[in-house]
C-alpha cells in the first residue's frame, strides 16, 4: 500500500505514482525518512559608497566691457524655400502614386469589362496532430518525469495540452472516480516515459519518438 506524505491518503495500486489530491510523490512504509533541514539565516552585507562632493571653480567678472548683443539673423527667405521645396516633393510623390493606381486599375473598354484578379490558392500545410503520436491507449499508466499535473477534463484535452508543450512527452488522464467517488480527472505531463503499466485507471499517449 502507498500513501502521501502530504495528505495522508492512502491508494492500493501500486502502480500509481502521484498522489491524485496534491500530486505529491506517493511513498511505501519504508519510504517516510524525514527531509534535511536547510538555514536561511545568513544575512546579505550591503557595502554603502560614499557620495562624492565637487566644487566648481569660481567664475571670473571683467569690469568696463560692454557685451553688445548679436544682430538677429532672418531666416524667412531660408524658410521659404525650404517650404516650397517640400511642397513641390509631396505633390510630385502624391501624382505618382496617383499614376500607379490608375494604371493598375485600366478598364478594357472594347469588351467593358475590368480585369479579372488572379486568386491563387492557400495550401494548408499544417501537419495532422495524430501524425505525431502513437495510438491511444485506454486503459494503461504511465512511469517517468513529470512536467506538470492539474484537473482535467477529457484525454483529447490532455493531449492538446502535450502536443503544444515542446517539452511534453506524453500524457496520462486518470478517470473521475476511479480511486474515490468524488475524485475529478486529473490530466498528467510527462517530460520523459520510461515506462508504461496496464491499468484501468488510466488512458495515456506517448508521443513519436519516445519510448
Amino acid at each position: 500500500m502507498k500513501y502521501c506524505p502530504r495528505c495522508q491518503n492512502t491508494y492500493t495500486d501500486e502502480s500509481l505514482q502521484f498522489c491524485l489530491q496534491d500530486g505529491a510523490v506517493l511513498l511505501g512504509s519504508a519510504d517516510n525518512l524525514p527531509m534535511p533541514t536547510v538555514d536561511f539565516s545568513e544575512r546579505e552585507t550591503v557595502v554603502r559608497q560614499k557620495a562624492e562632493t565637487f566644487e566648481l571653480p569660481p567664475t571670473r567678472v571683467t569690469q568696463g566691457a560692454r557685451v553688445e548683443p548679436e544682430a538677429k539673423k532672418s531666416y524667412t527667405i531660408p524658410a521659404v524655400i525650404v517650404t516650397a521645396l517640400a511642397m513641390c516633393v509631396l505633390f510630385g510623390g502624391v501624382f505618382v502614386v496617383w499614376q500607379m493606381l490608375g494604371a493598375s486599375d485600366k478598364i478594357d473598354v472594347k469588351n467593358n469589362k475590368t480585369a479579372t484578379p488572379t486568386i491563387t490558392p492557400t495550401i494548408n500545410n499544417t501537419p495532422n496532430v495524430n501524425e505525431r503520436w502513437q495510438p491511444t491507449d485506454f486503459n494503461a499508466s504511465l512511469n517517468g518525469e513529470r512536467l506538470t499535473f492539474y484537473q482535467g477534463t477529457t484525454h483529447e484535452q490532455c493531449k492538446t495540452d502535450c502536443d503544444k508543450n515542446p517539452n511534453c512527452a506524453g500524457f496520462g488522464l486518470v478517470r473521475a472516480g476511479f480511486y474515490n467517488a468524488n475524485d475529478p480527472p486529473m490530466c498528467y505531463l510527462l517530460s520523459k516515459v520510461t515506462s508504461s503499466t496496464p491499468s484501468a485507471c488510466c488512458i495515456s499517449g506517448i508521443k513519436k519518438g519516445e519510448k
